[in-house]
């Protein structure tokens, strides 16, 4: 996971990118899938570490929901 800042006195933007790789086993084989999340923010003044935290757990929140609702990892789950 990494989130890149760019601040100034006056701004900040964040881009955010987190890389996920999932393997799932079964005895009839396995399945590997990475999964990519990425988010944007900017806001006013420097960028507080709270801001950063948030806009983190924002990417990674989405990238887990992602995964959770992938029908194909579902279906091989249940395999």
């Amino acid at each position: 996971a990494l989130v890149n800042v760019k601040h100034s006195v006056m701004e900040n933007q964040m881009d955010a990118k987190v890389i996920l790789e999932i393997t799932a086993e079964t005895p009839q084989g396995k399945l590997v899938k990475t999964y990519t999340g990425t988010a944007k923010r900017s806001g006013t003044l420097s960028a507080s570490d709270s801001d950063i935290e948030e806009t983190l757990n924002d990417v990674v929140t989405l990238t887990l929901k992602e995964i959770a609702n992938d029908p194909e990892l579902r279906q091989y789950m249940q395999e």
